[in-house]
């Protein structure tokens, strides 16, 4: 259950009824009265990135996951995209996890990601298969 009125009163009666139910409830800018936090999250694609300031500055919270919007990009959902693609071949080829490590380690070092970002797919997937290949 989530709590946003601007009556205090309300908002009260909500977390007590909920909280004799064993129901979670977050009481919204009320720490005290929240049994869970509701993170701020940046969301590209797979990629999610969740921000909390344990309910004391929802507003930093805010201010933070906009500055991670303009860093990050849709070209990192279509990156992880592609890594998706060709993940479960690495795992069926390589049993050796520092293997896989190691070549993960080089995929995320090469170009890959500059040819999504350009938005260039099927360079960067003919990139991807040839650094692959090589192991896998």
């Amino acid at each position: 259950v989530i709590a946003a009125t601007n009556d205090e009163s309300t908002n009260e009666k909500v977390f007590r009824d909920a909280a004799a139910q064993n129901i979670p409830v977050n009481v919204v800018d009320d720490p005290k009265r929240c049994s869970f936090i509701v993170p701020s999250i940046v969301r590209r694609g797979a990629l999610q990135i969740a921000i909390s300031t344990a309910g004391i500055s929802p507003a930093l919270s805010k201010k933070i996951r906009r500055e991670l919007e303009e860093k990050f990009d849709d070209s990192y959902g279509a990156y992880l995209d592609l890594l998706a693609e060709f993940r479960p071949q690495v795992t069926r080829a390589i049993k050796d996890f520092e293997t896989k490590k190691a070549l993960w380690e080089q995929v995320l070092a090469s170009d890959v990601f500059d040819l999504v970002k350009k938005g260039d797919i099927d360079t960067a997937r003919a990139r991807l298969k040839d650094l692959l290949a090589v192991k896998a």
